[in-house]
């Protein structure tokens, strides 16, 4: 049986205090019931089932006690039973021993036989047993002095641990603006006229201009007649460099142009017309800057590379035929911008 197993330690253990004859020790009983435990045996119910057992009055109050018994009860971690701590003290303090008793049932009023026994063996453990030894008897050894108690501790460190924040996703930029274009060495003498453009620029891709520009009736004079000149052209660039995604952003483009090259000669015996297919390729480099909300100003030069140098002619009566204008090999751009970007 379970309590026969408690009566042997007990027994082995000895009494707190040492006999002294036949007197009958006195004590003093502190029964705590911790949380969670407050179904358990009452203090008074065990006081009266200890001394049930011991067959006389025993409890006095903890100044008059010779030895002083401090129990405690309380469940298991994860409800797997109950556990109560007996602790012995002498008169003046000093713990003399412990006792654990554990119980896997359901109701910790399984354990009140079982602390009534040890309660009543550590205080006498002769009468508990239904005798009292001679007073010439030698006295029982004292309870060994607990064993020292091994507290573990158990920390957690937390280590931190930068998490790189998600990249903010961006949106497609879609810029649109107008302004007036400037040329040297595409039509006669200095050239300017009205452009347009506009600039998609995808997150994943580099950014795309297309661009058209109709420009203002040139002349150039031969032989006493005049030659006039008018161009249309639209462009595709694509631009791989990039500084800057804020207000201000920087771009270099390379690209090309198509456009429509018509001359008219005028004041000549022989008047005539002819039109010719322009196509260039560009280099071309870009700042843009939002002034406020989407408003935008942009400005770009470059250089434009004809394919082929187109050669103008007029016609004279002589049978002559002079050349009013050739296209340079390589002609200078400005232009400059004003429009909305978005978002």
């Amino acid at each position: 049986m379970r309590w026969c197993g408690w009566l042997a330690l007990a027994l082995a253990a000895g009494t707190a205090v040492p006999a002294r004859g036949d007197a009958p020790r006195t004590s003093s009983l502190s029964w705590t019931r911790l949380p969670g435990a407050e179904n358990c045996i009452a203090a008074r119910a065990l006081a009266e089932a200890v001394e049930k057992r011991l067959g006389r009055s025993v409890f006095v109050s903890a100044a008059q006690g010779e030895v002083s018994v401090e129990a405690r009860v309380q469940p298991e971690p994860a409800g797997r039973g109950w556990l109560a701590v007996i602790a012995v003290a002498s008169s003046d303090g000093k713990v003399l021993g412990t006792r654990e008793l554990r119980s896997t049932e359901a109701s910790c009023r399984a354990l009140d036989d079982q602390l009534a026994l040890v309660i009543a063996l550590l205080i006498d453990p002769d009468a508990a047993m239904g005798e009292r030894p001679a007073a010439s008897a030698a006295p029982l050894p004292p309870l060994a002095p607990p064993p020292p108690q091994v507290i573990l501790q158990r920390e957690t460190v937390v280590v931190p641990v930068a998490v790189p924040a998600a990249p903010k996703p961006e949106n497609w930029r879609v810029g649109a603006e107008l302004g007036p274009v400037f040329a040297v060495g595409l039509l006669p003498g200095f050239a300017y006229g009205l452009g347009a453009r506009v600039t998609v620029d995808p997150p994943w891709r580099w950014p795309v201009i297309l661009d058209g520009s109709v420009w203002k009736e040139a002349e150039a004079s031969e032989q006493g007649g005049t030659a006039k000149f008018r161009l249309a052209m639209a462009g595709i660039a694509l631009c791989p460099l990039q500084a800057g995604r804020g207000r201000t952003r920087a771009m270099a483009c390379g690209g090309g142009h198509v456009g429509s090259l018509r001359m008219q000669s005028v004041d000549y015996q022989i008047n005539r017309e002819q039109e010719k297919l322009a196509v260039d390729v560009s280099i071309l480099g870009r700042v843009g800057h939002r002034i406020a909300g989407p408003i935008r100003a942009t400005a770009g030069a470059g250089l434009l590379l004809p394919l082929e140098r187109d050669r103008f002619f007029v016609r004279l009566t002589d049978g002559t035929a002079p050349e009013v204008f050739r296209m340079a090999p390589v002609a200078a751009w400005l232009d400059l911008g004003l429009g909305v970007e978005l978002p």
